[in-house]
């Protein structure tokens, strides 16, 4: 990890690869529910407001990077596709 990495986000990433199946499943099935409740309350103005402001901060973002950062954010993309491609591959056969 960098040093600038928050060390509450090791804290909880450390805490998420120990946990066993049955704790995950839970953990999932919680975050889930919580996301259909938010869904639930939240109006259709509301949801276009969110991702609005979504789209606006990644453009943003991408109009502010230098070519280095530019790169490096392709190769991650790419290594996530290749990794996504891989698992699907994987459970196809």
């Amino acid at each position: 990890m960098n040093d600038s990495t928050n060390p509450e986000t090791i804290r909880k990433r450390n805490k998420k690869k120990q946990e066993t199946n049955e704790q995950r499943s839970k953990r999932l099935a919680r975050e889930q529910e919580l996301k259909r409740q938010k869904r639930a309350r939240e109006t259709e103005q509301q949801h276009e407001e969110c991702l609005q402001s979504i789209w606006e901060g990644r453009k943003k973002k991408k109009m502010t990077e230098t070519n280095s950062d530019r790169e490096n954010r392709k190769n991650r993309e790419n290594q996530r596709r290749q990794a996504t491609r891989k698992r699907t591959c994987k459970l196809k056969n």
